[in-house]
């Protein structure tokens, strides 16, 4: 009776062992890909905004090449006018 309720304990231990480093797995994992996804979309959101940045940017340089002010420029492109006298200079 006591050698049977000992090997009933070893192996419930070893059954809850065995699941929580499953389950301490499948977390990794989850995490991992939880992470993935944020830094792609971090990722995505930086390049679109560094994209318009460029945009912006070359327009501007077109209008003042084009002889447009610097104040009607920044109009236009919605930089702050200290940049677009940057461009200009």
């Amino acid at each position: 009776d006591y050698e049977h309720h000992l090997n009933q304990t070893i192996f419930e231990s070893s059954v809850i062992k065995s699941n929580y480093q499953k389950g301490r797995f499948e977390g990794h994992a989850e995490g991992l890909q939880e992470g993935e996804a944020r830094g792609i979309e971090k990722g995505r959101n930086e390049g679109l905004q560094e994209g318009e940045v460029k945009g912006r940017l070359s327009i501007a340089r077109t209008l003042l090449a084009e002889g447009m002010s610097a104040g009607k420029t920044a109009q236009i492109t919605g930089l702050p006018i200290e940049q677009v006298r940057d461009i200009k200079s």
